[in-house]
């Protein structure tokens, strides 16, 4: 199943589509601004998701989320040392920021959250619909058959799953840097649970300071 998302947030109000990219499955996401709750839990996850990419790319977070740092000592593997800074900041927000002890770029950034999942509603015939609890990645049958979807109206996720989501350490790498008008950035991105990695990013350029428009970032009301 491959899908094309968009997430993000325009000053506090939080935004999310999903499209599906395979013919006769339907991937949707509910409006947040409908659930004040969610609306605020997707808020944080957009802005906190941001600070994150940001600490490795820079070693800071976005003017609006002040984050406070601390020394956690040092961590050593096989590939050589690591200083490491614990970073905490608004809502909770906490991480572990690693740190190459002799070029001082970021290595890696660890923090737990949930376990991804996905609600995968399937209609049977002549009966109401279905609702399963599966892990992130799960797949549903094209065509007439499961789609993957989010809760129904008026009701969250946790409504429709009352088991507590398990919670997992989240990693962030960060590698092959390159200089770019003066600064180094990471060109590797890759993220995932425990050991196992979920996503790879390639980045094949940037623009520092580039002049940019304010309507760019307007989002549809």
């Amino acid at each position: 199943m491959a899908m094309t998302r968009i997430e993000g947030y325009e000053g506090d109000r939080p935004f999310a589509d999903l499209t599906s990219n395979q013919p006769g499955l339907r991937v949707s996401a509910g409006p947040p601004e409908d659930d004040p709750a969610a609306r605020q839990a997707a808020l944080r996850r957009s802005q906190g998701e941001l600070a994150r990419l940001l600490l490795g790319i820079m070693a800071g977070t976005q003017p609006s989320f002040p984050v406070s740092y601390s020394y956690a000592g040092q961590a050593e593997s096989p590939d050589g040392r690591a200083d490491v800074v614990d970073v905490t900041g608004p809502d909770r927000f906490a991480a572990r920021l690693f740190l190459d002890a002799q070029s001082h770029l970021p290595l890696m950034l660890t923090f737990m959250a949930p376990e991804p999942r996905m609600m995968i509603r399937t209609t049977r015939e002549g009966g109401p619909p279905e609702r399963k609890p599966r892990e992130s990645g799960a797949m549903a049958s094209p065509g007439q058959g499961p789609g993957v979807e989010g809760p129904p109206p008026g009701r969250s996720v946790a409504d429709a799953d009352p088991v507590p989501p398990k919670m997992v350490e989240h990693r962030l790498f960060f590698s092959d840097f390159r200089e770019v008008d003066g600064l180094s950035l990471p060109h590797r991105i890759a993220r995932g649970m425990g050991e196992k990695v979920t996503e790879e990013w390639d980045i094949t350029s940037y623009k520092v300071n580039p002049t940019l428009k304010v309507d760019r970032f307007k989002v549809g009301r």
